[in-house]
């Protein structure tokens, strides 16, 4: 079976774009538009990893990591996001793997950070 990821995205050409690459990479993507719907997905559906945007209505990226890690403390994260910069983000007090990927992120970049989130190991930038 697959692994399953859920991509929080308000974008929504970037969300297809991710959805599409995942896709074709053997993944199987359920999109959320922003981190409340995010997090009722992976009630319905849970995920293996969370890939997520910082700026979204309703529920931030963080907002959603902080409630999903709750449900899931384990659960890897990628957040990709062209608003917040590696040196404002303590990765290091995660309990689970999260990984910081700054827009525009190539799709082998994004492709590598999930392979190593999936096994546990954060993905250098």
């Amino acid at each position: 079976m697959s692994k399953h990821i859920i991509v929080a995205e308000d974008e929504a050409l970037v969300a297809m774009g991710f959805e599409c690459f995942l896709q074709d990479a053997g993944y199987r993507v359920t999109l959320a538009q922003d981190g409340l719907e995010a997090i009722e997905a992976f009630r319905a559906d849970p995920a293996d990893l969370l890939l997520t945007d910082v700026r979204m209505p309703r529920l931030d990226g963080f907002g959603l990591i902080s409630r999903i890690r709750e449900i899931a403390p384990d659960l890897p994260v990628i957040v990709a996001s062209g608003h917040t910069r590696p040196d404002s983000v303590n990765l290091d007090a995660a309990k689970a793997p999260t990984t910081l990927l700054m827009k525009p992120v190539s799709f082998q970049t994004l492709l590598d950070a999930v392979a190593d989130a999936l096994i546990g190991r954060r993905h250098a930038v």
